[in-house]
């Protein structure tokens, strides 16, 4: 066995984890999902718990592969960043915000819009103090049809099927839940999830609020 290896399984060792399999199984859903969030379930619960206890070596462990592994214990999720990755709340060197493709999320337009509407409204409930326990901002789904439509100028697919699809992919991505799931879509409420902020940085929605409002300034000097 290597040296770094040895090393490695007495770093282990002090851990409470169990073994190579526990510290396998975090590695793996970070690498596969990106986000691991206790209150998700008693699967993620336990993957957090062992991840925390041994926390120091998974982020070291990361870094040596060029990640980042961030811990938000007020929500008690972990999420790895991508190589150049901006993580809020941390500053980095301009030479650190380098394009990296690997383990980035591939957005659809209309996705990328939604996150950006949705990463806004969650601003303005911030603000507001309007969050619940969890720091969820919960709304009406209507309300995010209009933001839709007066932020991004783009209306909702017409197809319930492709705003279902939609949906289904952001609250994979543990922006958003479902207030009420079972409840007519003119009645049904979101609650967009504090995951919001890792996943669309304030600088990205300040750079998308200028576009937009400059492209508006010029639509009306052209008109």
């Amino acid at each position: 066995m290597s040296v770094f290896l040895d090393a490695f399984h007495e770093a282990l060792d002090a851990t409470p984890l169990r073994g190579e399999r526990s510290f396998q199984a975090i590695i793996h859903r970070l690498l596969e999902h990106g986000i691991i969030v206790a209150d998700d379930s008693e699967v993620e619960r336990q993957l957090y718990e062992q991840a925390v206890s041994a926390f120091p070596l998974l982020r070291d462990w990361f870094e040596i592969a060029g990640l980042r592994l961030a811990h938000y214990r007020e929500f008690r999720y972990l999420r790895l960043y991508p190589p150049g990755a901006r993580i809020p709340g941390v500053h980095q060197d301009d030479e650190e915000h380098l394009d990296a493709t690997a383990l980035r999320e591939r957005y659809t337009p209309m996705e990328a819009r939604l996150l950006l509407v949705l990463r806004a409204l969650y601003d303005q409930a911030l603000a507001l103090g309007n969050l619940g326990d969890r720091g969820e901002a919960s709304l009406p789904l209507e309300e995010v049809f209009t933001a839709m439509n007066t932020m991004m100028n783009t209306p909702m697919p017409e197809a319930a099927g492709e705003r279902d699809r939609l949906f289904k992919r952001l609250k994979r991505l543990k922006a958003i839940d479902y207030v009420s799931s079972d409840a007519p879509e003119s009645e049904r409420w979101l609650a967009i999830r504090p995951m919001i902020t890792t996943l669309v940085s304030g600088d990205l929605l300040a750079d998308a609020i200028q576009y937009l409002e400059e492209t508006a300034t010029n639509d009306g000097e052209a008109d």
